[in-house]
């Protein structure tokens, strides 16, 4: 009996997380464009905590247009409970054998510690037949190897990744074996992007960090995209909570006249189908993701702009997390690099 009830605690998922409420803490902005060790600061699109250094990283979505391609470092300071500042600490140009990416070759927009090692994901470009791709990286930024992409996501034809569509997101699961990345919106030949009459079925990506190869697909249904002239709805990154796939995901539309409109929901994947055989979702029964909404930033009386980046950090004083967020100003000074602060409490 002793043996049995042993197996079968030792069978149960472990360190399962649900959160329970997300309170805002408050939000800062940086310098429109303003210079950081010779680079112009903007299009930040993805965020990363390293509990070691107490430091985020952050990665800019620049084509080495403006700059080489790089990922910046940089501390959220609290200051009773609220958010005071972020300040950049450094930044690392990201490498192939030494020379930096050129003009156009990567579209970076997802990073993620796992441990020790650094993945950052790119969207490629669909429109010059660039596939896209993910890629583990020293701390200095020079890429040690790319991971292996799955066919389905090759653009070729009406077949693969959207153009601007695909690796937003990237995110490690706490103990380091597993990365998930996923589509902004469907794969062509998986179903439509999302319009103010249907919703999109993007495919979200999983790696087994112990052997490199890619794992399961599922499908992830992004909302329906607002009302407007102009209307779109994306999966703009994910925060892997547990190490049982359950996730934080970060939505977010824009509308003309309406303008963002943000959303976070948790994500489990237990249950779902894995994906991963069927080059196209087409005719195949599928189970999603099941997504339960959290909050929308509207609802929660916070700014709202582009924001593409999330990532779990420190405990606070009163023993909840920290939430930290950032938005993609594009370059464009008509936007701004946003980072909101937000205390996270899980269910007992």
């Amino acid at each position: 009996m002793r043996i049995a009830a042993l197996l079968l605690f030792l069978a149960l998922p472990l360190s399962a997380k649900e959160i329970a409420s997300i309170v805002p803490l408050g939000q800062v902005t940086l310098p429109h464009l303003f210079n950081y060790d010779n680079t112009p600061v903007g299009g930040l699109s993805g965020l990363s905590y390293d509990a070691k250094t107490d430091t985020f990283v952050a990665i800019s979505d620049d084509r080495s247009k403006k700059a080489p391609a790089r990922y910046y470092v940089l501390k959220a300071e609290m200051d009773q409970g609220r958010l005071k500042k972020v300040e950049l600490v450094a930044h690392h140009t990201l490498t192939v054998k030494g020379r930096a990416y050129g003009d156009g070759k990567i579209d970076a927009e997802g990073i993620a510690l796992a441990g020790k090692r650094l993945f950052i994901s790119s969207e490629g470009d669909a429109a010059r037949g660039l596939p896209p791709f993910v890629g583990e990286y020293t701390a200095s930024g020079e890429l040690k190897r790319y991971l292996p992409l799955p066919g389905a996501f090759v653009p070729k034809g009406h077949f693969g990744i959207r153009n601007n569509l695909a690796f937003e997101s990237l995110t490690a699961s706490p103990d380091g074996h597993t990365l998930y990345t996923a589509t902004e919106s469907a794969l062509v030949q998986d179903g439509p992007e999302a319009t103010t009459r249907n919703t999109s079925g993007v495919r979200i990506l999983s790696y087994n960090l112990k052997t490199g190869k890619a794992g399961a697909q599922y499908r992830y249904d992004i909302d329906k995209a607002p009302e407007g002239v102009f209307a779109m709805n994306g999966l703009a990154d994910m925060e892997a909570l547990d190490n049982q796939g359950h996730l934080l995901a970060l939505e977010r539309s824009f509308s003309v006249p309406d303008g963002f409109d943000i959303r976070l929901y948790q994500v489990s994947t237990q249950g779902a189908t894995d994906i991963r055989a069927f080059t196209s979702q087409q005719g195949h029964p599928v189970v999603p993701v099941k997504k339960t909404l959290l909050a929308s930033f509207t609802a929660l009386g916070v700014p709202l702009d582009n924001a593409e980046g999330l990532a779990l950090g420190p405990k606070l004083n009163d023993g909840s997390q920290l939430l930290l967020m950032v938005a993609d100003d594009n370059f464009s000074d008509l936007q701004q690099s946003w980072f909101w602060a937000f205390a996270v409490r899980f269910k007992p």
